[in-house]
């Protein structure tokens, strides 16, 4: 069910056409900065994402896969709220509550690998590319749709669901082996993979869903996951990890992944200038943050909802929907028939 709106964009932006000035939604990701626009946002996503759940193609495998980033250096290990306390590495035992303000700290700053971290956040996108590609040798079915999440320590990873044809599947473990496998590289020559702490998860039968599958309660439970996966991803929309910066030792850690990006030298940077590119304020993560299959006319690639909802349609069905209204208030739009006269015509017909 898509949540309710809030009323109006609070950051319309004015722009020039057709010699005036109209007014646009600033089209923010950001619920802290416009919820309004963020809202559209996150209901359209979980529009494309639901559309390639319930009108699945009969046969259909559906898996939850998360990908997650290597390590960079030992980090404080903290339970989440209602898990029993645990012993972390640096020797103490941590509870959720008392010991929150060290979940995903690094314990020594100065051996940790902050460069390595913006690093591996901003090669991870090319890298979840090549995954598929090398996913759809083995499983040229396979379609895709989940998005990025930043960890505590502030390293990304991927939550995802693969919907695949039942003749494609693989077993579980060689799909995470294939994905262990996959390697990207920078012009440096440095190689980045995924970490150890893979996970997979198939919520359907190996043979597939059949006709009218989602008329029990698997549909609930599919249509869960799909909705953890867009929950992390557009939780806040966009939202730059670089706000929740707490205090104390998270705190440092935060700064100290501040000053590794803002270092990074990215593809855009000009010499001897400060670059603007906003992944120097996003740990190295580009924009990207909803990742999704699509249609392919050249390998005739459904993608993943096959009705083809995208943003774009979206967007464009809400302007023809604002066109209608305003036409009407202003008694521009007439329909070509009253109902009477379309049933005096109707009648006939069915004589």
């Amino acid at each position: 069910m898509a949540e309710t709106l809030p009323r109006g964009c609070g950051r319309p932006v004015f722009v020039s056409r057709d010699g005036g000035r109209v007014k646009v939604n600033c089209g923010s990701r950001v619920n802290a900065l416009c919820p309004y626009c963020a809202s559209i946002f996150r209901n359209d996503w979980k529009a494309i994402g639901r559309d390639g759940i319930i009108n699945a193609p009969e046969g259909s495998v559906l898996y939850f896969v998360t990908l997650t980033a290597p390590a960079f250096g030992r980090v404080h290990k903290v339970p989440d709220k209602g898990a029993p306390p645990r012993r972390c590495p640096c020797g103490l035992t941590h509870t959720a509550i008392a010991d929150v303000h060290l979940r995903g700290v690094a314990l020594n700053p100065s051996r940790y690998d902050y460069t390595g971290q913006v690093a591996w956040n901003y090669h991870c996108g090319p890298l979840w590319s090549n995954t598929m590609r090398a996913l759809r040798r083995g499983m040229p079915t396979a379609e895709y749709f989940g998005g990025w999440e930043f960890q505590e320590r502030g390293a990304r990873h991927l939550h995802v669901m693969l919907r695949v044809h039942h003749s494609d599947v693989i077993p579980d473990s060689d799909i995470l082996d294939t994905a262990r496998r996959v390697t990207t590289r920078d012009k440096h020559g440095n190689i980045y993979r995924w970490g150890h702490d893979l996970d997979i998860k198939r919520l359907t039968r190996r043979d597939g869903l059949p006709s009218g599958a989602f008329a029990d309660n698997r549909r609930a439970r599919i249509l869960d996951y799909l909705l953890k996966a867009v929950g992390y991803t557009v939780k806040d929309s966009g939202h730059d990890p670089t706000w929740t910066s707490p205090a104390n030792d998270v705190s440092i850690h935060f700064r100290l992944l501040d000053a590794a990006a803002e270092d990074f030298p990215c593809g855009a940077c000009p010499p001897s200038k400060k670059c603007r590119n906003l992944i120097h304020s996003r740990w190295g993560a580009r924009s990207r943050i909803v990742v999704t299959s699509r249609a392919s006319a050249a390998t005739s690639r459904p993608g993943w909802s096959p009705r083809g909802i995208t943003r774009t349609s979206q967007t464009e069905h809400r302007r023809n929907y604002r066109r209608l209204q305003e036409m009407r208030n202003i008694n521009l739009y007439k329909p070509h028939f009253t109902l009477e006269s379309q049933r005096r015509h109707i009648r006939p017909l069915r004589s």
